[in-house]
């Protein structure tokens, strides 16, 4: 079954085909979005040259039939949550995105019999991407201990040979998206017993870790609860890559110099991942976050 869905704080739209109260006629611009070029000619030869190009913003447009006893009341609901941005979610068949949507146009309905009005909306995207419908988070700092007690047999269990703890620091990642994926990563400090010489976050081989492709370091000692926010994300919540700290520590002078916030990203399929706490005196937690990306948003 195929379906489209518009979600907001003010409600909920369910677009489909067949028999229901939003009832699609047409639906244009989920395939791969339009590109503009930029091109120069020159006097000494024929045609162009092509020098950039980009995806401009994404414009989804939508025919459909309001129907029912009450169309009047179906129009009130339509017109209140399409007067704010929101998410618009696809839904053909296994494939489910969600694109976040900007601006809505409206165009006035043609009343069709007094049971039927048809409408024709406009959904503008700034970011012209599709995303999954979750963010792909987990952890990717954790200690783990070996030596734990057995509340049924009243004994501590002891692993072979006898380790006290292990870190878990090293991630493949799948990016099953188009394009690259950018990370966020938030790094927690659950103690610190003496200065750190910080983290490094390292983008290595799947196959081969020794092999380092990106490298992102902070020379940079959390304090015992402090957390740090590394955005690797042009597009993030704040609209730009940042450091952030929950103290408001100004962590820029802390970077290292061949460090940069916009080198470090996952290439579509595996990756693999290290953050490695510089510091053993410094008790890390932390986890990563990123959105698959897709140039369409139905296949």
């Amino acid at each position: 079954m195929s379906y489209i869905v518009y979600k907001n704080d003010l409600g909920e739209l369910t677009f489909s085909g067949g028999l229901s109260d939003f009832s699609i006629r047409e639906i244009v611009g989920l395939g791969t979005p339009e590109k503009k070029y930029q091109t120069r000619e020159y006097l000494d030869f024929d045609g162009q040259r092509t020098l950039s190009s980009r995806f401009v913003p994404r414009t989804i447009s939508m025919s459909f039939d309001i129907s029912g006893k009450d169309t009047s009341a179906l129009t009130a609901k339509l017109y209140k949550i399409l007067s704010k941005e929101g998410t618009l979610y696809t839904y053909f068949n296994a494939s489910c995105r969600r694109i976040t949507v900007n601006q809505v146009k409206v165009d006035s309905f043609t009343r069709n019999s007094s049971r039927s009005r048809s409408f024709v909306a406009q959904f503008i995207c700034d970011n012209p991407y599709f995303f999954d419908t979750q963010t792909v988070s987990m952890p990717c700092y954790e200690t783990i201990k070996n030596i734990r007690y057995n509340e049924e047999s009243g004994k501590w269990n002891l692993d072979t040979p006898t380790i006290w703890g292990a870190k878990n620091n090293n991630l493949l990642l799948l990016n099953t998206g188009d394009i690259r994926a950018y990370p966020t990563f938030k790094i927690h400090s659950l103690g610190n017993s003496d200065s750190s010489n910080g983290i490094e976050l390292l983008r290595v081989k799947p196959d081969s870790p020794s092999e380092i492709i990106q490298r992102f370091a902070l020379s940079y000692a959390l304090t015992d609860g402090e957390t740090l926010t590394i955005s690797f994300d042009p597009r993030s919540d704040l609209g730009r890559r940042y450091l952030k700290s929950s103290l408001g520590v100004n962590l820029l002078p802390f970077r290292d110099e061949n460090s940069s916030l916009s080198d470090f990203y996952l290439e579509p399929g595996e990756n693999r991942i290290i953050l490695n706490n510089l510091s053993t005196g410094n008790i890390l937690s932390a986890s990563l976050s990123y959105e698959n990306q897709y140039i369409e948003g139905v296949y």
